[in-house]
This record gives C-alpha cells, sequence and structure tokens, in this order.
C-alpha cells in the first residue's frame, strides 16, 4: 500500500507540474492588448504602469529604481519612451523591463479614415449613376 500511495503522490505532482507547465506555455503565446485609456488608469504607486516602446509594462513592484518612486510617477499610465530615452537608460535597464511586461497597447482605429471611406464610396456611386442616367 505504501508502494502504492507513493505512485500516486508522484502521479499527482507529475500531472500539476505538467498541468503549469502547459498553462505557462499557452499564457506565453496568448498576448494581452490593452488601450491607453486603460493605461491611464494604472497611474500611482501601488499601481503603476508605463507604455515604452508600444509595450505596457507593470512596475508597481518596482522598488529599486535609481531614482526613486518619482520619475516613475511622472510617466505613469502614459507613453514614456521619449522620457525613457532620453534620460540614456543602458542595456542592463532594458534587460530589466522584460520582468515586469504585461502586454501591448492595442492600436487605436484611424477614426477619420473610418468616417471617410463611406462618404467617398457614396460619391463614387452618386458620380457613377449620373453618368450612366445621362447615356440613357
Amino acid at each position: 500500500r505504501s508502494l502504492v500511495g507513493s505512485e500516486m503522490c508522484i502521479r499527482d505532482r507529475v500531472s500539476t507540474q505538467s498541468t503549469g507547465f502547459f498553462f505557462f506555455i499557452i499564457m506565453s503565446l496568448v498576448r494581452r492588448y490593452f488601450t491607453l485609456e486603460e493605461v491611464a488608469r494604472h497611474n500611482k504607486e501601488g499601481d503603476l504602469w508605463l507604455v515604452i516602446h508600444g509595450k505596457v509594462y507593470d512596475v508597481s513592484k518596482f522598488d529599486d529604481h535609481p531614482g526613486g518612486i518619482e520619475p516613475l510617477l511622472e510617466n505613469a499610465g502614459k507613453e514614456s519612451t521619449k522620457e525613457f530615452e532620453e534620460v540614456g537608460h543602458g542595456v542592463e535597464a532594458k534587460d530589466m523591463l522584460k520582468k515586469y511586461y504585461i502586454g501591448d497597447v492595442k492600436q487605436q482605429e484611424k477614426k477619420g479614415y473610418v468616417i471617410l471611406l463611406p462618404i467617398i464610396g457614396i460619391s463614387v456611386l452618386a458620380v457613377a449613376a449620373m453618368v450612366y442616367l445621362k447615356k440613357s
């Protein structure tokens, strides 16, 4: 019986580890997207997100920033690529970002084009109809 019990424990442990491994693989393949409006809500100490090069980082638990919390708070909840690059962060800081990566910024639709395309389409159809009716 103790052998069976040991086998069950090992099987349960392997099953749990396998499930965790597959969950990790699936989650790493799924990409999360955030709008800038969503990012903007995370702009205070303890809930602090940054956008750098189109990627969203949750730096809420980044306690070791050499410049303290102030630069993070100043750029919290917004696009911060320019500020990040102007400071001259090195390779180490850029590698450190990977730890805080949570997703990408969702590209906004170009609203002007969405409205303009149907208007152009209707105009072309109207001109085509007028030419057709003149020939008839």
